[in-house]
């Protein structure tokens, strides 16, 4: 496995690592996890990186370590140092005691001993100790790593809740249509020579080309990688993550080191299952895959599970069932719905499937007729 060799610098630089710390999902979590289980040996560069990484977003990029906040922090130390010593003055036996400094301004060293009877000057050293120690992360996060710090940037996260659709703008003016119980996560400013994002749930992507600058989306298991095109990616709950192209040349492959890359034109359809990591690369029809962004839902010979998880997101409510039939697996249904309500569909719907509905809130009740 590739991550055997990475050191700080490459999980920090690692996309799917990236995703982990930014966006986690139960695939990064349980891979993440087991790998660290696996390579022990490797946990102190992945702790390491994950700080660095939640620093950068939690701090919005604040620039460098200022010499204000040094010298605050520094002056904490030697305040630490005179409490303990005014504690104990019997036990302060030495002339013009100074601590001494690490660098900058505070570089003159005392030249006269200081001397400190045991207990007092351990309980000095270990207070003083933790606060260098806060010192020296400061700046070893602040100052050692400044070509990290200097490219990265705030993570912008857009959420839908089910029943819910938006349109998302992104910085190099690409449009996305982000479908319900989806979330997009981009940096506010893409980096000099790529542009990722991170996406869970469905969306359409209209890609602003830019042929030096990669566009590159995580979709769990998946990355797409693309320079300018418009395309679909479906990655929910259901077996499958697919990617759906309908302008331009998109490449795409797995997270396993040896998936093979796929290259698709317009009208072609990248499917990945997670559990058997089978792939497959078929014909799709636009109209049927695209229409959710129009406003439209179809169900084709759809079973029963498929038919109201899809109605559960597309209008954000929950449903329960009361005498259900036997034969539920022979339950099948086709129809097209464009801009109407839940209303209107179980309605329709009621009088071929033989049931009755009560809508209360973001309640349906359903019961079948007995037969």
């Amino acid at each position: 496995m590739k991550y055997k060799d990475f050191k700080t610098e490459h999980f920090i630089n690692d996309a799917f690592f990236r995703q982990w710390v930014f966006t986690p999902n139960k695939k990064t979590d349980h891979f993440w996890s087991e790998w660290v289980k696996d390579n022990p040996g490797k946990k102190e560069a992945i702790d390491q990186a994950r700080t660095i990484l939640e620093g950068q977003r939690a701090s919005r990029m604040p620039g460098h370590f200022s010499s204000t906040r040094k010298d605050k922090l520094w002056n904490k130390i030697q305040d630490t140092i005179e409490k303990e010593e005014k504690a104990d003055p019997a036990n302060v036996e030495g002339e013009d005691k100074k601590v001494i400094p690490l660098y900058g301004k505070y570089s003159e060293v005392s030249r006269k001993a200081t001397a400190y009877p045991r207990r007092s000057r351990y309980r000095a050293v270990a207070v003083v100790s933790i606060l260098i120690m806060a010192l020296l992360a400061a700046l070893f996060f602040h100052e050692k790593t400044p070509t990290v710090l200097n490219t990265s940037v705030a993570l912008v996260t857009k959420e839908n809740p089910r029943g819910q659709k938006s349109r998302v703008y992104l910085p190099d003016g690409t449009n996305v249509t982000l479908n319900a119980n989806s979330k997009i996560s981009y940096p506010s400013d893409f980096a000099a020579d790529v542009r990722e994002v991170y996406l869970q749930g469905e969306a359409f992507f209209e890609v602003t080309k830019n042929a030096v600058k990669p566009f590159i989306v995580y979709s769990d298991n998946v990355m797409t990688k693309v320079l300018g095109t418009s395309f679909n990616i479906k990655c929910d709950k259901n077996e499958e993550i697919k990617v759906s192209l309908v302008t331009g040349k998109v490449e795409v492959r797995h997270d396993d080191d040896n998936a093979v890359v796929e290259y698709l034109i317009p009208g072609q359809q990248y499917a990945f299952h997670r559990e058997t990591k089978a792939v497959r690369t078929l014909r799709f029809n636009p109209q049927e895959v695209l229409a959710w962004k129009d406003g439209i839902i179809i169900f084709r010979n759809a079973p029963k599970s498929e038919v109201f998880d899809r109605l559960s997101t597309w209008y954000g409510v929950d449903f329960e069932f009361e005498n259900e039939p036997q034969n539920s697996k022979e339950w099948k249904y086709s129809a097209r719905y464009e801009q109407i309500s839940l209303e209107q569909v179980l309605k329709g719907m009621s009088y071929s499937k033989d049931f009755s509905y009560r809508i209360e809130g973001r309640i349906v009740h359903v019961k079948y007729h007995e037969p």
